[in-house]
């Protein structure tokens, strides 16, 4: 088990999800020539703060984007579909909140409980503005060592 995961897994263990609600999102779709030129590449993007309510219940707001660019397109030029979950949370109040913890909860399992309602989100949005059906990763928790979350992440989709 990773440092950080150590480190949060008393938060992990008492923290109740309590709800979460899209918050905000925006789309924008491709040009019909664009959507039916073949592969497209695929970029996410996600970000997450804490913000402590009062004692006992904080909040997650995950900002998720993913991208999607057509093959010789220029830099810019895509389908974007951006989105933030509202998550809220309720821990029991021997349970210690740093601002420092909420925040490393926060980017590894604010984003980690926010990515099916993200993936389900994405698809039917896609489907949407007709075009192809995308079936976005599981999420995975990044390793100490690797980037922390909210680094950009590619792949090719046809």
């Amino acid at each position: 088990m990773s440092e950080r995961l150590k480190r949060l897994a008393p938060l992990i263990a008492k923290s109740e999800l309590r709800g979460i609600k899209l918050a905000e999102s925006s789309c924008h779709s491709l040009p019909a020539e664009m959507s039916e030129s073949g592969e497209l590449d695929v970029r996410l993007k996600w970000s997450a703060r804490a913000v402590l309510k009062s004692a006992g219940a904080f909040s997650v707001l995950a900002d998720i984007e993913v991208l999607l660019i057509p093959s010789g397109a220029a830099d810019g030029e895509g389908a974007r579909v951006w989105a933030r979950f509202e998550l809220r949370y309720f821990v029991p109040n021997d349970v210690e909140l740093s601002e420092g913890l909420l925040e490393e909860f926060a980017t590894t399992n604010g984003i980690f409980n926010a990515w099916s309602y993200w993936r389900e989100y994405v698809q039917s949005t896609l489907s949407r503005m007709e075009l192809p059906p995308l079936s976005l990763p599981l999420y995975r928790v990044p390793a100490e060592e690797q980037k922390p979350a909210g680094a950009a992440r590619s792949s090719k989709a046809v």
